[in-house]
């Protein structure tokens, strides 16, 4: 029975150590756990701030692309329409006769400052006079057939 004891004993204090083992383990991981989740929380909040900082800085910038869309729409709308008053000087000019000189003269000062003021938005002249039609670089506005324009 002494013999059944003292083995009970020595089983009951290996079981104490490996309770013990096992506790400071736990302890140990709990530790790590926090630690990790204390780290995790921080990486979390500096990601939150940064997603936060990207999306002012899209907003701000989308506001910026809608007013440059604007005035883009704003430019192209003032070349077509000095364009189109271009257009009317040269078929005035064209068609001028008689007292041409005064007319004239003034119709080619008027249609100096437009091709300036077109320069100015980034719209040049090209000549194409004699050449082949490229419709990338010209607007056809009729078909010459047996010198007439249809």
């Amino acid at each position: 029975m002494n013999q059944n004891l003292a083995l009970l004993a020595q089983e009951s204090g290996g079981s104490r150590n490996q309770i013990v083992e096992i506790e400071t383990a736990v302890n140990k991981l709990a530790r790590v756990q926090y630690k990790t989740s204390q780290e995790m929380q921080g990486k979390l909040a500096r990601l939150i701030a940064a997603t936060e900082s990207v999306q002012q800085w899209q907003d701000a910038h989308e506001t910026d692309r809608e007013r440059l869309a604007i005035l883009e729409r704003q430019v192209a709308y003032i070349g077509e329409s000095i364009i189109s008053l271009f257009d009317d000087i040269d078929l005035v000019l064209n068609r001028l006769q008689g007292d041409s000189d005064t007319w004239g003269a003034l119709l080619k000062w008027w249609s100096a400052q437009l091709t300036s003021t077109l320069a100015v938005i980034g719209i040049r002249e090209v000549e194409l006079l004699g050449q082949s039609f490229q419709p990338q670089w010209a607007e056809s506005i009729g078909v010459l057939e047996g010198g007439l324009i249809r």
